[in-house]
């Protein structure tokens, strides 16, 4: 086979090559950049086939951006350089969707002469979404653990605060316990021992001490078992008719030996012609004999205590999509003691717990108050706590006149 065949050869076994590699899309421009190859795998990319291509400018058929440069300009560089252009990502929008190749310009050289440019890319769209899914399951990964991580935090966080809360409430309620029933034992001890030798004053006097301490262990284990019962939802209510403004005022006259100890003022203003509701009267005045009895604790030696009666609204519905209100009471009752600490607003009405400047010194099992919420929340209506701008706490007891589906 003489020179001129071989060369024949050569370029029909290159030219079939180029045709037929479908991984590789395969064009070469002359210098004015018209398209001299366009191989099947072009065909199929930019939807020219290779008889509309040929001879067409570069410009018209894919007007694609390489890092900020057209391809015509690499190209064109080239031409003029005869240095080849290293590999680039290129991001096609085709028919079909997005693509990236992989692609490379080189020039073909007859001596230092450049006689052909040619621009060859592989498709690595698969390659390249593959990768792209990949970052973002990592980046969702990433973000679960983090959440799950939190979560765990805080749930740790919680189990820890909940065990150091039931350990408070262990020692404050051991001492609670403790101290009456010492008291009861003392004297029942002191009474026997003297039942001879004593006039019937003091063995008087050694009764009364039992029977309040008595009471007081009373009243620590009604606590316990009206807030078992409560969250349970076992406790039933005793509704009737009545009138919340007489009701405080009875309370209040119960509370005056208190009040009198510490030379506190109560100040009572009813803001409503019409303080009747539907309640379980017994458990409403336990709730302001409680609230009432707070603040007597908190409140400095010759304070004020204010108390409001007003009226007021209620949503109608338990779900935030109900709509509609009810006509409801407000009571009010503010302190001029330290206050609560910002943050704990909502937590010193769960079970075991007290205030953080309150929970040493002014004794207490940290019951009253989820008591408290679970009879309000019983009765439909919502308690609340604040502080006031002057200092000292503020307590909102709100109670619909009429409830609907009480337990």
């Amino acid at each position: 086979m003489n020179g001129a065949a071989n060369h024949n050869f050569a370029a029909a076994r290159f030219e079939a090559l180029i045709q037929n590699t479908p991984l590789v899309v395969a064009m070469s421009f002359d210098r004015a950049l018209n398209v001299r190859l366009w191989n099947r795998a072009a065909e199929h990319c930019f939807g020219f086939t290779g008889r509309q291509a040929i001879g067409r400018r570069l410009r018209d058929l894919i007007p694609v951006a390489v890092e900020g440069e057209e391809l015509a300009e690499v190209i064109e560089r080239v031409w003029e350089t005869g240095l080849p252009y290293k590999p680039q990502e290129l991001y096609l929008t085709l028919s079909d969707g997005p693509h990236w190749f992989q692609a490379t310009v080189f020039a073909v050289l007859d001596g230092q002469e450049v006689q052909d440019v040619f621009f060859m890319a592989s498709d690595v769209s698969e390659r390249k979404r593959f990768e792209m899914a990949l970052r973002e399951h990592r980046d969702t990964l990433e973000e679960q653990v983090a959440q799950q991580t939190a979560d765990l935090k805080r749930a740790k966080e919680e189990a820890e605060n909940a065990n150091q809360a039931k350990s408070d409430f262990l020692a404050n309620m051991s001492h609670e316990l403790r101290t009456p029933m010492h008291a009861v034992l003392s004297f029942a001890r002191i009474g026997h021992a003297r039942a001879g030798s004593t006039d019937v004053d003091k063995i008087k006097g050694y009764f009364e001490h039992i029977r309040a301490s008595g009471e007081r262990l009373l009243d620590l284990v009604n606590d316990l078992l009206d807030l078992s019962k409560l969250e349970a939802g076992q406790m039933q209510f005793n509704l009737t008719r009545y009138d919340l403004r007489r009701a405080i005022e009875d309370v209040r006259s119960e509370l005056a030996p208190l009040f009198d100890a510490k030379h506190l003022q109560v100040v009572l203003d009813v803001a409503t012609p019409d303080s009747h509701l539907t309640a379980d009267r017994k458990r409403i005045d336990q709730v302001v004999r409680n609230l009432l009895g707070n603040a007597i604790k908190f409140s400095p030696e010759g304070g004020t205590i204010h108390l409001t009666v007003s009226a007021d609204r209620l949503p109608a519905g338990r779900r935030a999509s109900d709509e509609g209100e009810r006509a409801a009471l407000r009571i009010a009752i503010a302190d001029e003691g330290v206050g609560i600490p910002p943050g704990e607003f909502e937590a010193i009405f769960d079970k075991f717990t007290q205030s953080s400047r309150t929970q040493t010194g002014a004794g207490g099992t940290g019951l009253g108050l989820a008591i408290c919420r679970e009879i309000v929340h019983g009765h439909r209506g919502i308690i609340t706590a604040q502080n006031q701008p002057s200092g000292g706490a503020l307590f909102n007891v709100l109670l619909p006149t009429q409830p609907e589906g009480l337990l």
